[in-house]
């Protein structure tokens, strides 16, 4: 996700504020053009890594504490 879609796109921005300014580079239309739309679909890879071994692994592990603790609550 680093090496292949955050950095490429850093130095890109990074060329546009040396060349055109800094608010050029953090402007919607430099931001939404196609080659930095690429690199933000270019990061859905790495993206999904972390959801699929961060995320949803936590939401099960939530939903079994909330499950253990609603049937055994006094009620």
């Amino acid at each position: 996700m680093l090496v292949l879609s955050l950095m490429p796109a850093g130095f890109i921005q990074l060329w546009d504020v040396f060349s055109s300014g800094y608010w050029h580079a953090r402007s919607v239309e430099f931001t939404n053009s196609g080659l930095l739309s690429f690199f933000g679909y270019f990061r859905m890879p790495g993206d999904l890594v972390f959801i699929f071994f961060g995320a949803i692994p936590f939401f099960i592990a939530s939903w079994k504490v909330w499950r253990f603790n609603s049937k055994t609550s006094v009620k």
